[in-house]
């Protein structure tokens, strides 16, 4: 009778222990969880400053060839008038 009770408070006991494992890695995967989905935020904050910096570079460089043929289309037709071609 006595081993039967000591048995069953062992049990008892082991059960516990485990609930508080399953209550304490509960609270873990939480934490982690959380680290995550604030590293994938921010993450996605520098990958879109990352996509607005290469659209600032590619508007720069078209304005730059731009300005580029421009120049070159106006020097053609100064040296043109200058030769009285124009």
């Amino acid at each position: 009778m006595v081993a039967s009770l000591v048995a069953r408070q062992s049990l008892a006991a082991c059960l516990f222990d485990a609930q508080r494992m399953v209550t304490d890695a509960e609270e873990v995967e939480r934490e982690r969880l959380a680290v995550l989905a604030d590293a994938a935020k921010r993450r996605r904050a520098v990958e879109m400053m990352a996509e607005r910096h290469a659209e600032m570079v590619r508007v720069h460089d078209l304005r730059t060839d731009q300005a580029s043929l421009d120049e070159l289309a106006t020097t053609s037709k100064a040296r043109n008038a200058a030769r009285g071609l124009a």
